[in-house]
């Protein structure tokens, strides 16, 4: 009897331990099978024909009837209780948006016992699988193919051959599927078609203003999947991702963007081109130029107030908080702080808080440091458009808690530094 027990045990809990591999589920049990003992029909077997129907259109479909008319027919075994199984949907469904139906015909087939027709309707209805799905108990299809594990695809060529099978489904195996899918099922050839494209601005577009209206209709023979805003102005590109919609058919455009200053600073006319990229590449472009007003800028930005105030940590660490209000006459560009032991640079920050309208800005950073405030000095360097600089030197008094001071420097020295040193910024 005892021996009797441990051989239960061995079965029951150890044994799905050892040869455990949940991407694949065997039967309504849903236990784990080892993926190498998978037997079914490998590439370049023929496709045995079936004949199924859809579970709510109660339509049929034969295999060979759907290859005679030039598809590819993509086979789905799958039970409503498989875990795996609901864990791929978001592969099929990509590939159900992907390929048209008139050309991929995909279909998944429930032949598990333990489900029922009204449980495949739910379970289809919740999941949104709209293409076709079928259900038959009776195993036939799944022993013609040699299922022993489900979820397995098969992929079959108009010709009836098998051209890409896989047993079994992890999330991260989705990249490498849909890959190898592309290199088998059939290719997009067609450049989609940008049409009424238009790209609009205010009264007031200017670099203080930078925001255009962007509008089109995409049309594609299968689907496009990627729509960018490419702003070119001779010397420097940047791109801008646009949402894509689906509208009567058509991929439609229709949004705002708001475009980088510093990419108008300086120019007369700029670039602006509508980029639509289907799933194989396949594109279209439509270029448009923006006229824009010339601005000069007449001085280096103005630090009107500053403060900064240190909190003790513990006695060899504290914190630096710095505040900063400048206004500048065009546009700032960007706000840096330094901070030295010495003549040690230790460390650097692009100010974290930075909210700006081009012509005024209220900046902050923060530091954690070791040491004594006294052993250190903090830089502060604000830059506008054309590469005018103004500076600021702060020296940390003696033990300070929670200091601050204003323009005047009370109780710490500033010094201002104004340079014109043109800094073009690099993408």
């Amino acid at each position: 009897m005892r021996r009797i027990f441990f051989a239960f045990v061995f079965i029951t809990i150890l044994l799905p331990l050892i040869i455990g591999n949940d991407v694949i589920a065997s039967d309504e049990t849903n236990l784990p099978v080892v993926e190498q003992t998978i037997q079914e029909l490998q590439t370049g077997a023929i496709a045995p024909d079936f004949t199924i129907r859809d579970v709510d259109t109660n339509i049929s479909y034969t295999l060979s009837t759907l290859l005679s008319k030039g598809k590819t027919v993509f086979i789905d075994n799958w039970a409503t209780w498989c875990g795996p199984c609901k864990a791929s949907l978001p592969f099929l469904q990509d590939i159900y948006s992907i390929y048209p139906q008139d050309v991929v015909t995909m279909i998944s087939i429930d032949e598990s016992p333990s489900d029922t027709l009204e449980i495949v309707q739910q379970t289809r209805k919740s999941d949104d699988m709209d293409w076709v799905v079928s259900f038959n108990a009776s195993d036939t299809i799944q022993d013609d193919y040699m299922v022993s594990g489900i979820p397995t695809f098969y992929a079959v060529d108009p010709d009836g051959t098998i051209s890409w099978s896989k047993a079994g489904y992890l999330d991260e195996w989705k990249p490498q599927m849909l890959e190898d899918l592309k290199a088998v099922l059939p290719a997009d050839t067609v450049d989609p078609v940008i049409e009424e494209a238009s790209v609009t601005s205010g009264t007031e577009f200017s670099i203080f203003y930078p925001e255009v209206t962007i509008y089109a209709n995409i049309t594609d023979n299968w689907k496009a999947t990627d729509a960018t805003l490419i702003l070119d102005n001779g010397d420097d590109v940047i791109q801008y991702d646009l949402s894509l919609r689906v509208k009567d058919g058509y991929d439609l455009i229709n949004q705002n963007v708001s475009l980088d200053p510093m990419m108008l600073y300086g120019h007369n006319a700029v670039d602006l081109k509508i980029q639509v990229k289907d799933y194989y590449e396949n594109s279209a472009i439509e270029t448009f130029m923006l006229n824009l007003t010339s601005y000069v800028d007449t001085g280096a930005p103005v630090i009107n107030a500053y403060s900064y105030n240190v909190t003790i940590v513990d006695e060899n660490k504290f914190n630096v908080e710095v505040y900063l209000d400048v206004t500048e006459d065009l546009l700032i560009v960007e706000a840096n702080m330094y901070l030295h032991k010495g003549t040690t640079l230790v460390k650097t920050a692009v100010f974290s808080e930075y909210n700006i309208t081009h012509m005024k800005a209220i900046v902050y950073s923060m530091f954690y440091v070791d040491g004594q405030p006294s052993e250190y000095t903090i830089k502060v360097e604000v830059i506008d458009a054309a590469g005018n600089i103004v500076e600021l030197e702060l020296i940390i008094e003696d033990n300070p808690e929670n200091t601050s001071f204003g323009t005047l420097g009370i109780i710490i020295s500033a010094i201002i530094v104004i340079g014109l040193t043109f800094r073009k910024r690099k993408r």
